[in-house]
């Protein structure tokens, strides 16, 4: 079992807002690193606090500016080390819009593997990069985009795609994620096709950590 940490800002007029809606701007004023790294802390702390969690992963969403920094190994073995929490708790996914220079993100990823953080790479299937991402980086395991997913139940080009993109990543090693599940019908037409893993509204819709139950029967893969 797993769960994704997902940032919120709770504005005190417009409600909850998306990160898709105050990251970018954060990113463009210098400040991506710094609420990256609070992202991971929070994250971190929350995960530490689950005594009775087992193995559970928390799922974190890395930044272009997270990934291209010099600083960003230390800063996630300082949170590791400074909340307690084991590296093989912790999931690191990488975006393809990260990847501009594979060079650093490379070195960067392969440091925290070494510690023992999985790496995941977000939105299999969606860009043209992404493939030769799956070569160049390293990878622990991959995550299908959910819009690959809207007509696996009832049209043959779209599981036939998926399934060819679940044999690549099989046969390199990877385990296969398979994002935005919202209907039994798909949990059945991905697990004909060998997905591994899955998530979305039909395990759980998102909710504050502080209300998150972790111990509830779910579908299973």
């Amino acid at each position: 079992m797993a769960v994704e940490a997902l940032a919120r800002w709770e504005h005190p007029k417009l409600g909850s807002l998306s990160p898709t809606l105050f990251v970018a701007v954060a990113e463009e004023l210098g400040f991506g690193s710094s609420f990256g790294r609070w992202v991971l802390g929070e994250a971190c702390r929350w995960r530490a606090d689950q005594v009775e969690a087992g193995s559970l992963q928390v799922a974190i969403n890395v930044s272009v500016a997270q990934l291209g920094s010099d600083r960003f190994v230390e800063d996630v073995q300082s949170v590791l080390a400074d909340t307690n929490v084991d590296p093989s708790w912790l999931c690191l996914e990488v975006a393809e819009g990260a990847l501009a220079d594979v060079d650093i993100v490379r070195a960067n990823l392969d440091d925290l593997r070494s510690l023992g953080v999985t790496i995941a790479l977000d939105d299999l299937g969606t860009g043209s990069a992404t493939l030769s991402s799956l070569r160049d980086l390293p990878l622990d395991l991959v995550k299908l985009d959910g819009s690959l997913l809207a007509g696996i139940t009832d049209d043959r080009v779209d599981r036939v795609i998926v399934g060819s993109l679940v044999r690549l990543a099989h046969d390199l090693g990877l385990v296969v994620v398979a994002e935005g599940l919202e209907t039994q019908q798909q949990l059945d037409a991905i697990r004909s096709v060998g997905v591994d893993r899955a998530q979305g509204y039909l395990f759980a819709q998102p909710e504050p950590a502080e209300r998150l139950v972790l111990h509830r029967e779910v579908p299973s893969v």
